[in-house]
């Protein structure tokens, strides 16, 4: 990571440094509280903060957090850029908006995912439409879905892997896990099957 970032703080101080930052810039800051709790017990939320005309026609859009634990060094960008050109003048149709922290249950939690285990980058649908099938990913939801790290279970999943990548090759695997997925909730790279 870039020297000028954090290594990795807690949520509390990324989020009491993105406010600080923002309210020294002039921003007009917005909560929208998050209803569980991190793993300190503290209350989680996600914070936007706008520079510039409300209600301009050109909008800079900047966002962090979508992968939770991503979410320090977006912060980190967010915050950076807060500090060296937040107090510099926008032209009268322009907006800077900053969504701080979109999962902050993930950043808190230190998880790429939401709280329901949804990947947010693959829920962007509309669930109005059936939803991707990803039907070579059944066959190796086992295999990830594994919660022994030792023991028969865990020897038997690596099995089973083994087996898929001698049959298909490792590029061939990571791509159908990578692809996402909407029918395994407990599954990696779960898209949801609602609005997360």
């Amino acid at each position: 990571m870039h020297t000028d970032f954090p290594t990795q703080p807690s949520y509390r101080t990324q989020r009491e440094q993105f406010l600080a930052a923002a309210s020294a810039a002039g921003a007009t800051l917005t909560e929208y509280p998050h209803p569980l709790k991190g793993p300190f017990g503290e209350p989680l939320s996600t914070d936007v903060a706008v520079l510039g005309n409300p209600g301009a026609k050109r909008l800079l859009i900047a966002l962090s957090g979508t992968h939770g634990v991503e979410g320090f060094y977006g912060s980190g960008c967010q915050i950076k850029w807060l500090q060296e050109l937040g107090k510099r003048s926008l032209p009268a149709d322009v907006a800077v908006v900053f969504v701080h922290l979109i999962n902050p249950w993930g950043t808190a939690w230190l998880r790429r995912v939401n709280e329901d285990n949804i990947d947010l980058n693959r829920n962007h649908l509309n669930f109005q439409r059936p939803l991707p099938d990803n039907q070579a990913y059944a066959a190796l939801h086992e295999i990830y879905a594994c919660s022994e790290l030792q023991g028969p279970e865990r020897d038997r999943a690596d099995a089973l892997l083994d087996q898929q990548i001698r049959e298909q090759g490792w590029p061939a695997v990571m791509s159908i896990v990578e692809g996402g997925q909407h029918s395994h909730a407990d599954g990696l790279f779960y898209g949801g099957g609602g609005p997360g």
